[in-house]
C-alpha cells in the first residue's frame, strides 16, 4: 500500500503538463524575440555610428584633403620658444 501513494504523486497530470508546456513555450518565444530584437538594434546601431564616422571624417579633411591642425598644435609649430599657448596657462595658481 505504500507504493501506491508514491505512484499517484509521481504521474503527470494534464493540467502540470499543460502548465510545464506552456511556460516552456512562452520562455523560447521570448528568447528568440529578444535574440532577433538585439540582433536588429546592434546592426541598425552600428550603421547608424558608421554613418556618423563617415560624416565626421568628411568634415576633418582641410581644402587640400590633408589633416587641418587644432589651434594649439598649430600655436605651439609656429612659437616654439614663447611658452606654451595661451589657453593652457587659464585658470591655474603660479
Amino acid at each position: 500500500m505504500s507504493s501506491a501513494p508514491r505512484a499517484d504523486r509521481r504521474r503527470w497530470t494534464l493540467r502540470r503538463k499543460l502548465v510545464v508546456a506552456v511556460v516552456l513555450l512562452l520562455t523560447v518565444v521570448s528568447l528568440a524575440i529578444g535574440l532577433i530584437g538585439e540582433v536588429f538594434i546592434r546592426d541598425n546601431l552600428v550603421a547608424q555610428v558608421d554613418s556618423q564616422l563617415q560624416q565626421a571624417g568628411s568634415r576633418g579633411h582641410g581644402p587640400d584633403g590633408g589633416h587641418v591642425p587644432r589651434p594649439e598644435q598649430n600655436w605651439c609649430a609656429n612659437n616654439q620658444q614663447q611658452g606654451p599657448p595661451p589657453s593652457l596657462g587659464r585658470g591655474r595658481s603660479p
